[in-house]
């Protein structure tokens, strides 16, 4: 067990590193008395620990944020979260995607089969019919790449036809003039 001590704003913090878990536990003590524990791997528990810290009047945020390993604003929008929506509000992780973002094969396939259907109608139009079909928003850009990434991947080369134009005459010799297409 290693034990590591310093002062900290008026408290003295202890981290404890436990040699037989790896496990980090940090104790805040103020006056000889224990305030807050918590582990140093686990996200809400420092997310709680410097809740209380600031709340308890022991210290300020930037204080408490570097007791627990947060910047001072982060520890503002946790205490705002908590006095907005709830002590549980400040362990829900709303960070990334809130929803698939790409579109699943069902959503796909609709697509694909309006494309087939109605070939002369605009992304737009397919977007519009598709979203009315399945209930949900679906944008033109979608529909476009949808539509681009079912293209065969052949690209049609035009071919070089030689045509006559006209015909002129010099003297008994007849001349054809000829373009290419």
């Amino acid at each position: 067990m290693i034990v590591k001590t310093e002062k900290i704003g008026g408290l003295s913090v202890w981290t404890d590193q436990n040699s037989m878990n790896g496990k980090t536990t940090v104790t805040v003590y103020c006056e000889y008395r224990p305030v807050v524990s918590f582990d140093l791997g686990k996200i809400n528990e420092r997310r709680l620990a410097v809740v209380q810290l600031v709340e308890l009047g022991y210290c300020k945020n930037r204080v408490a944020g570097k007791i627990c390993g947060f910047h001072r604003n982060t520890v503002g929008k946790l205490l705002r979260t908590k006095r907005l929506l709830g002590i549980e509000a400040i362990f829900e992780d709303n960070r990334g995607p809130k929803a698939p973002w790409k579109y699943i094969n069902s959503i796909r396939k609709t697509i694909k089969k309006l494309i087939r259907e109605h070939p002369d109608w605009t992304d737009k139009q397919i977007a519009d019919a598709a979203a009315k079909q399945l209930e949900t928003t679906i944008s033109r850009s979608a529909v476009a790449r949808i539509r681009i990434a079912n293209q065969d991947t052949e690209i049609e080369r035009p071919t070089k036809q030689v045509v006559p134009t006209k015909q002129c005459r010099f003297g008994n010799t007849a001349i054809f003039c000829f373009a290419t297409t």
